[in-house]
């Protein structure tokens, strides 16, 4: 979308300020007229934040250490779910 800025078309007054009893207007490029641009149309940006390199890493590292740490919580369920469902041979 154009803003009024970057519509094709003349910028000069379509009449003078004051004594023609209408209202006052400036160019056709103004967005209340047809073909006119538009006000706040959606303009395309990046939305990256930046980051310093030690928050980065500390969040890597946070990162792993949670899956670690759920990994780890993880395989005990296992364990204990697999000694329930088969309990170990006892030797008489």
């Amino acid at each position: 979308m154009k803003t009024r800025a970057e519509v094709k078309g003349s910028s000069r007054k379509l009449h003078k300020q004051k004594g023609t009893g209408g209202a006052r207007k400036g160019n056709l490029r103004n967005p209340l007229y047809k073909g006119g641009g538009t006000i706040f149309g959606p303009k395309p940006h990046k939305y990256d934040i930046k980051l310093n390199r030690k928050v980065k890493d500390l969040a890597k590292m946070s990162a792993l250490a949670e899956g670690k740490r759920r990994m780890r919580s993880w395989c005990w369920k296992m364990l204990k779910w697999i000694h329930q469902k088969h309990p170990p041979l006892q030797v008489f």
